[in-house]
C-alpha cells in the first residue's frame, strides 16, 4: 500500500493537504483501520479502501480530529449579533446562519443561544450545522456536553440554556430544536440545495488544512453559499487567502468576518480591498488570548524581544495586569501602536506572560511587521510550545515568508496539540 494513494485520495474527497496534518498522522491512521478491520497487512489496505464506501468515510472520521467548545469566538459571536440584528430591523426576515465545519455542534449552538440571548425569537432565525463526521453530527444531535466543551471565566450561558445530565449537561430543547444538522462533504455536487444562501457563515479554521486547489474550490463555493448582503466568519490565520478574492474584510477587531465588496456594508463602511502586494491592516484583525496558566512556568530567558535582560520594575502586579487589559482594549479599538507599547510595559514585570506576547505577536502582525511578529510567536513557543494559536500564526508568517517547510513543521505541531486537547 502506499500511502501516497491514501493521501491522493483524501484530497481528492475532502481537499486535505497531508503536509498540514503529517504523513505520520495518515500512517497512524490507516494503522488503526487495519487493526479494527483485521487487516494483518497494510499493503492490503488500499484494495479495501477503493472496494468499500463504509471504509472510505471511516478514514475520513480517523483524520477529522475534533476540536471545539462553547463560545469559542466570543468577538465574531459579538459581531454576529449586532449583523442580526441591523438585518433583521428594516426586513424581519428569517435570518439564517451556517456553520461548516460544526464539528460536535458546539459553534452552531453558540450561534442560536447569542442570537437567543439577543432577544430574537425562534421565528426570526434559523442555524444549520454540516459536517463530514457522521460521528460528530450524532454527538451533536444528542446535545450531551462533558466539561471540555466549557471553557473560560464565563459560564453564565450554561445556567441559562443547560441542565445537569448525568455525563454533563444537556442543552434545552428549545436551542437544540433551533439547529439543524446534517453529514455532508462540502466539495459534494449535492452537499447544498440549489440557491442555498445564508447570511452568515462560520467557516474557521479549516481552509489552512487545504492545499491552493482546494481552497479554491472551497471559497467558489463558500461565494456561491453567501447571501449577497451575507457575512463571512473566517479563522485569524486565513485572513491572508482572500487577496484577490471578490470578499474583503469589515474590519470589524477580532472578528475575521468578510463580505461581498458590492455589498452595501462595504459601502457603507467605505470598504476597500488591500493592495496585492502586501496585507493590511484590515487583513490582519487582533485576536485576544484567553488567560493562560503557562505565564506561570519557569523559564530562562526572560527578554520581550531582545536578549538583553529585561529592566526590572516595582510596579505593583495589579498596575501591570491593568496594562494587559489595557492593551487588549487599545487592541479592540484598532490602536495597534499604543497597545503594543502598553504589551512592552507589561513584560517589564511579567517576563514570562504568554498572554502578553502572544497579543505582542498578533499586534506587530497587524501592523505588518511580519518579522517582529515571528519574534513574538517564538517567545510564546517557548513558555508554551502547545500553544495552538500561536503554532497556527507563526506558521502563517512564515509560509508567507517562503518557508513552506517550517509553516508545515508548525502546522504537524498544531495538529498534535489539537489532538491532545490543547487548542482552544
Amino acid at each position: 500500500m502506499s500511502l501516497e494513494n491514501v493521501a491522493a485520495f483524501l484530497k481528492q474527497t475532502i481537499g486535505l493537504d497531508a503536509s498540514s496534518i503529517g504523513s505520520s498522522a495518515i500512517e497512524q491512521a490507516v494503522r488503526q483501520r487495519c487493526e479494527l478491520r483485521g487487516i494483518p497487512d497494510p499493503e492490503n489496505y488500499w484494495a479495501h479502501l477503493c472496494s468499500s464506501e463504509r471504509e472510505q468515510q471511516e478514514l475520513i472520521e480517523a483524520v477529522v480530529v475534533p476540536e471545539t467548545c462553547f463560545f469559542r469566538h466570543g468577538e465574531a459571536l459579538t459581531a454576529l449579533v449586532n449583523f442580526a440584528c441591523r438585518t433583521l430591523r428594516p426586513s424581519n426576515f428569517n435570518f439564517r446562519a451556517l456553520s461548516l465545519p460544526c464539528s460536535t455542534g458546539e459553534e452552531p449552538y453558540s450561534i442560536a443561544m447569542a442570537l437567543f440571548d439577543a432577544g430574537l425569537s425562534a421565528m426570526q432565525f434559523s442555524v444549520d450545522g454540516v459536517d463530514i463526521s457522521e460521528r460528530a453530527i450524532e454527538h451533536a444531535r444528542r446535545g450531551v456536553y462533558g466539561q471540555n466543551s466549557f471553557r473560560g471565566a464565563d459560564l453564565s450561558f450554561r445556567e441559562r440554556h443547560f441542565e445537569p445530565a448525568a455525563r454533563g449537561f444537556r442543552l434545552s430543547e428549545r436551542v437544540r430544536s433551533q439547529v439543524r444538522f446534517r453529514q455532508a462533504n462540502l466539495f459534494a455536487a449535492d452537499a447544498f440545495p440549489e440557491g442555498a444562501a445564508y447570511d452568515a457563515i462560520f467557516c474557521r479554521n479549516v481552509l489552512i488544512y487545504f492545499d491552493l486547489a482546494a481552497r479554491q474550490r472551497a471559497l467558489e463555493v463558500l461565494q456561491r453559499l453567501l447571501a449577497p448582503e451575507g457575512m463571512l466568519f473566517v479563522g485569524p490565520a486565513e485572513g491572508p487567502l482572500f487577496v484577490d478574492c471578490p470578499l474583503i474584510s469589515t474590519r470589524i477587531p477580532l472578528a475575521f468576518a468578510f463580505v461581498r465588496a458590492e455589498s452595501a456594508l462595504a459601502r457603507s463602511m467605505a470598504l476597500k480591498p488591500p493592495h496585492r502586494e502586501s496585507l493590511s491592516v484590515s487583513r490582519k484583525s487582533v485576536s485576544l488570548p484567553p488567560s493562560r496558566s503557562a505565564e506561570t512556568r519557569a523559564v530562562a530567558k526572560t527578554t520581550a524581544v531582545s536578549d538583553s535582560k529585561p529592566e526590572l520594575s516595582a510596579r505593583p502586579p495589579a498596575v501591570a495586569d491593568s496594562l494587559l487589559e489595557r492593551a487588549r482594549k487599545l487592541a479592540d479599538e484598532g490602536k495597534f501602536d499604543e497597545a503594543l507599547r502598553c504589551c512592552e510595559q507589561h513584560l517589564r514585570s511579567h517576563a514570562q506572560s504568554v498572554d502578553a506576547y502572544y497579543l505582542g505577536g498578533l499586534l506587530c502582525d497587524a501592523r505588518g511587521d511580519s518579522s517582529q511578529a515571528r519574534e513574538y510567536y517564538r517567545r510564546v513557543l517557548y513558555l508554551d510550545p502547545s500553544h495552538y494559536e500561536a503554532l497556527i500564526h507563526l506558521a502563517e508568517t512564515l509560509r508567507s515568508a517562503g518557508d513552506r517547510a517550517g509553516a508545515d513543521q508548525l502546522l504537524e505541531r498544531a495538529r498534535r496539540a489539537q489532538s491532545r486537547g490543547r487548542a482552544p
